[in-house]
Order: structure tokens, then sequence, then C-alpha cells
């Protein structure tokens, strides 16, 4: 039985225009840190309320956090999909088997026109459509629907990462998202310049265990 993860990244829309900071370097090699058994889902907000320069910046990092893993068939599987007003699958397990893969199809998501931020809509997916093909046996903008489907998802064995970035998402709110204990499974960054020191601590979180707190 593999691990069963969810990453969500929720943007305030309030973040001011900040200067591309490129994490992706085609020349920067980052090696795999963990190869444990785990089907990890990237839920991306591709909502127009992100600016187009913190959206690529978004991609990078998921492209840096794959790359912490060593992606095969038998260790760890990675499937993707973005959300605002409506959901779209952007790959699902099994498709690519590779690192270049993974991070090539992650780095290819464009920005949807779409206006809101329906994170339930996004979670709800992932729990009906992406995990049911896992390895397994057993800020939004409508909080009610997206604890409901948060809970379903962690009831079902599924771990939530969340990822907040901006100075005015409610603590509470991403809480009530995350999996338990929250300083594992909640990371929450002021801008989106400052994802640059987390994707290590998280691929630590997820192989290893360790406890983590990110400011």
């Amino acid at each position: 039985m593999s691990n069963l993860i969810i990453f969500a990244f929720l943007a305030s829309a309030y973040i001011v225009a900040e200067a591309s900071f490129g994490l992706h370097n085609p020349h920067h090699s980052i090696h795999p840190l963990c190869d444990k058994a785990a089907d990890i889902v990237f839920l991306v907000d591709d909502s127009r309320s992100i600016w187009y320069e913190h959206f690529a910046q978004e991609l990078d990092f998921v492209q840096r956090l794959s790359a912490r893993f060593h992606i095969s068939s038998y260790k760890t599987r990675f499937a993707a999909v973005a959300f605002s007003s409506g959901v779209r699958e952007i790959f699902p397990f099994g498709r690519f088997d590779t690192q270049y893969e993974v991070r090539n199809a992650l780095g290819s998501i464009y920005q949807s026109s779409g206006s809101t931020t329906d994170t339930y809509k996004g979670i709800q997916y992932v729990r009906e459509y992406i995990f049911p093909h896992a390895r397994t046996d057993g800020g939004s903008q409508e909080r009610v629907q997206a604890r409901r489907e948060a809970t379903l998802a962690k009831l079902s064995g599924i771990q939530i990462f969340v990822i907040g970035i901006g100075k005015y998402l409610e603590p509470y709110h991403l809480e009530e998202l995350a999996s338990e204990p929250a300083a594992r499974y909640l990371y929450s960054v002021s801008s989106f310049p400052k994802l640059l020191n987390v994707d290590l601590r998280i691929a630590e979180q997820v192989c290893l265990g360790r406890k983590a707190f990110i400011l």
C-alpha cells in the first residue's frame, strides 16, 4: 500500500506584484530525496486571481518538489489537477514514469480564465476520480464545501498537505483543510519567492516523517 497524498496550493488574491525569481533552471540538478512508494496529487490553483508571474512561480515550485522523489511505476507516482471556478485534470497516475515527463507536464499547465477559487471542487474531483486509481486498499470562496470534501478525503485515508501563499489567507481555514497535525501538513509563506525554502522540507516530511515549520 502506498501513501495517498494531496498537495493543495491556495494563494491569496492580494499579493502585490513581485519580480519573477526563476525557480526552474534546466542546468541545476535536484537530487531525489525519497524513494518510498507514494501516490501524490498536485492540486493547483489556476484562477485569474493569481498574477501570471506568481502562477509561473507556483509551477516552478511543483516541478522542484516533484524532483525530490524517485518517480516510477513502483516508487512515487504523480497526478495533477487544476482548479478555479471549474476543475481540469492535467494528468492521472501512471501516465508519466520519469522525472523529465512529470516536470515537463507540470511546467506546461496553463492558467485558466476562472475568476473564483472553488477549492472544494478540486478536492472532490481528486477524491472521486483520481484516488480510486491509486495503489491502495482502502482561502476558498466555498468554505463549507471545501471543509466537507477535505474531511471525506481524509476519512478515506488521503493525506492533505496545504501550502498557503500570501498574507491574507485565514489560518483557521487552512487548518480545516490540512491533515493533522498542522505542524506536519500545513505550510504558510508570505509570498511566492519564499516557496524556494519549502520544497525540500516538504519532501522530508513525506519521506521521513520529520516535523517542519515553514514561515
